[in-house]
């Protein structure tokens, strides 16, 4: 799920919206992400861990409109493996 908790975006989830989820199958939460606030990064990654489900991040870059680079926050390549490996992964969708 990505960037749940970026306020400055608009409205955001709650964690028992977070938790419906994770029972419907979502995989992983995404903490790491520009628009995420210190406060709102950790509340991510408690949230995830209490949940038991994985943490991604995302540079979240579309261009030379956003303020950060490619690749300014990323995921830990052991949790892309977890993903891959996953049952019900079905392949990368390219444009």
């Amino acid at each position: 799920m990505a960037h749940p908790f970026a306020a400055k975006r608009g409205r955001i989830v709650g964690d028992d919206v977070v938790a419906d989820m994770v029972a419907a199958g979502l995989f992983a939460l995404e903490a790491d992400h520009p628009d995420h606030t210190d406060d709102q990064r950790e509340r991510a990654l408690s949230l995830a861990a209490d949940l038991g489900i994985h943490v991604t991040g995302s540079s979240d870059y579309h261009g030379s409109g956003k303020p950060q680079g490619l690749g300014a926050r990323t995921t830990d390549p052991a949790v892309l493996e977890a993903l891959l490996a996953e049952p019900t992964y079905r392949g990368i969708v390219r444009p």
